[in-house]
């Protein structure tokens, strides 16, 4: 860290996010409107992958579109998305996933977002979590806190756990015995246990995650965007254990 004639540490200036900010934002609104004309069309067309989930002609073009977008505007920038994997070198990486929930897509339900979040030197910085069948969304920046649809929000202010109520994706849980699941220390710790269904249940006015300030993530995708908008309104989050 710099210092002064005096031998004083002087503090580097808070970077500002606002210009990456609004590169997410505007990305997530081609991503939203793409999205929509595609959404319930009798013209989308689905395939599945080799991994056997589901890919839609939706997924592929507007991630194309989003790549295209950064290569003008931010030509240094790396790029890793869901459809066509990593793109360029360097500390900043953009990661894009443009229908977040594909079945639900095709199934004609609103349960899917787009989902668009800067990484730099492996830290989001910048999160934006668009669901536009409903007409949300969330964003977040590193030092300017986290929104939604305009409106400042942050987590609970508990410190404690067990005044907390932890969230669990009993998906994921069901099947394991208690007595090797690492979840049941943290639950019989709490003041409670609820269910959550999917991510957007642990955004603010989502769900439950306004009461809580520990978020257990997992997967790549889970991790970039909502740690992005999580951490930067007061909260912390950990790997869910193997």
């Amino acid at each position: 860290m710099p210092s002064n004639s005096s031998g004083a540490v002087v503090k580097s200036p808070p970077v500002s996010r606002q210009h990456d900010l609004e590169i997410a934002i505007r990305l997530a609104d081609l991503a939203s409107d793409a999205a929509l004309r595609w959404f319930r069309s009798p013209e989308l067309g689905v395939e599945k992958k080799a991994d056997g989930s589901v890919v839609t002609t939706a997924d592929v073009e507007i991630e194309q579109m989003l790549r295209d977008e950064l290569a003008r505007i931010c030509p240094k920038d790396a790029v890793l998305g869901e459809e066509f994997g990593a793109t360029g070198e360097g500390p900043r990486v953009w990661t894009l996933d443009p229908i977040d929930g594909t079945g639900g897509f095709v199934a004609g339900n609103t349960e899917w977002a787009t989902l668009i979040a800067l990484v730099e030197e492996d830290v989001p910085v910048v999160g934006v979590v668009s669901r536009p069948a409903r007409g949300t969304r969330w964003w977040a920046s590193e030092g300017s806190g986290a929104f939604k649809d305009g409106q400042p929000v942050r987590v609970s202010e508990t410190q404690r756990l067990a005044e907390a109520v932890l969230l669990e994706d009993f998906r994921v849980s069901v099947g394991r015995r208690l007595d090797t699941n690492p979840m049941t220390v943290l639950a019989r710790a709490s003041a409670g246990v609820r269910p959550w269904m999917d991510l957007y249940d642990l955004l603010p006015g989502g769900g439950w995650l306004g009461r809580c300030r520990l978020a257990l993530a997992r997967g790549f995708w889970s991790r970039s965007l909502f740690i992005g908008v999580h951490r930067h309104r007061g909260g912390w989050e950990m790997d869910r254990p193997p």
